[in-house]
């Protein structure tokens, strides 16, 4: 059938600088974003979309010491503030249901991250975040028939939420270290819309305690740096896709399960084969499980979480043609994951490979000028099923394209 077809506009401003001084440096960083996207006035597609973005945001940073590594009795770190404005709106229809979407956030947040020698070798360093989230959402549907009714899911939204973190580091040399920390996370919660009943609704903001044990490494004569990371994380009123009606597609929607766990293994590493070659991979696995289901719908106890890859791969490498030029190439693969939360063998996707292609000439570290082709092969890749399951969101196209930096 006809897809749909975007104009896009995107306008992006950003400043940022740094002052530095005796007793460390000041960074101030803001950048705004205006963007609007809309189905082009041609439109054949029977379900129109527009929408519009505006993002603030500002920071600012007070940063001291050394960066990663301190002494016995040294002490580094950095504190700051950030700040965030956030709108969106949204309209479109499908079928007989009209559907508009507001959203406003305004997160605010003072954390610190802070290192501090214990002896030459272990360092110990930690920190926080206090976060508060303030925002309202609307969302409204309109039916041109009885049925799908018309319905509202609106409201304040406003959190407070402690993140705090804890670590060890110990270093063999000043390229091979150690760490193992202890961190919480948070994610705010959103509205969306069961295209089935016709009906907004709204989910709950979910935490994550992370566990995580890292291995950073390098030999110097073989030219090869390398990581080893391991993970572990509790998850709390987790944000989920759920068929809310098992086996059909048009109910699914973002339901919170009361607990979840995940957990992985990840491998990267980077070789200089020669002055001008250099190589360079990364391989993930991850598993997830909800180890505790709400009663409704039924039967997704001990079910992966949906749209959890198990396995991602990344092989690429790079050749220096000359002092300006250089070419690199990438090659990327997404394993296999189910659409949701009920796990259903026919809703499976991902399990596609995607290649990049770029050159880039560089004068002096201040003019870069680069042309890329990404998805080269023009793989269609399947990254879940939406719309009642006859429309799939998928990778995006070979795309062409040119940059050009300056630095000054």
């Amino acid at each position: 059938s006809n897809a749909r077809t975007y104009d896009t506009e995107s306008n992006v401003l950003a400043l940022d600088a740094t002052l530095s001084t005796d007793v460390g440096d000041f960074q101030f960083f803001t950048s705004y974003v205006d963007e609007d996207f809309s189905t082009v006035p041609e439109q054949t597609f029977p379900s129109p979309v527009a929408a519009k973005e505006r993002l603030a945001t500002y920071e600012l940073v007070y940063s001291f010491g050394e960066s990663q590594r301190v002494r016995r009795g040294g002490f580094s770190g950095l504190v700051g503030i950030h700040f965030e404005d956030r709108e969106l709106n949204t309209a479109s229809s499908v079928g007989p249901l009209q559907i508009a979407t507001s959203s406003t956030s305004a997160p605010t947040s003072i954390y610190a991250d802070l290192r501090y020698g214990i002896t030459d070798n272990l360092t110990i360093f930690g920190g926080a975040r206090m976060l508060w989230f303030d925002g309202f959402r609307n969302a409204v549907s309109n039916s041109l028939v009885p049925f799908p009714p018309s319905g509202a899911a609106t409201g304040p939204v406003s959190e407070e939420e402690f993140l705090p973190a804890l670590g060890l580091a110990y270093y063999f040399s000043e390229t091979n270290v150690l760490s193992g920390s202890v961190r919480r996370g948070y994610n705010p919660g959103g509205i969306g819309l069961n295209f089935a009943t016709g009906q907004p609704y709204t989910f709950e903001s979910e935490t994550v305690t992370t566990a995580e044990v890292t291995f950073r490494g390098e030999n110097a004569r073989q030219s090869v740096t390398y990581g080893v990371t391991a993970f572990y994380n509790w998850h709390d009123n987790p944000q989920l896709f759920v068929e809310t009606v098992p086996n059909v597609i048009q109910t699914r929607q973002v339901v919170n399960q009361p607990e979840g766990i995940s957990f992985g293994l990840e491998f990267d590493g980077t070789w200089q084969v020669t002055e001008r070659v250099k190589l360079d991979a990364a391989l993930g696995f991850l598993e997830t499980e909800v180890t505790q289901a709400s009663a409704t719908p039924p039967g997704l106890q001990g079910n992966r979480f949906g749209q959890d890859s198990n396995i991602t791969l990344s092989v690429g490498g790079e050749v220096q043609l000359t002092g300006v030029l250089s070419a690199d190439a990438r090659a990327t693969y997404r394993g296999k994951s189910f659409n949701d939360l009920n796990n259903d063998p026919r809703s499976e996707v991902g399990d596609y490979w995607l290649f990049d292609l770029g050159v880039t000439a560089e004068w002096n570290d201040s003019v870069t000028l680069r042309g890329y082709v990404t998805n080269v092969f023009d793989e269609i890749g399947v990254t879940r099923f939406v719309g009642g399951g006859a429309f799939a969101d998928v990778t995006a196209p070979r795309t062409f394209g040119v940059t050009l930096t300056s630095r000054f």
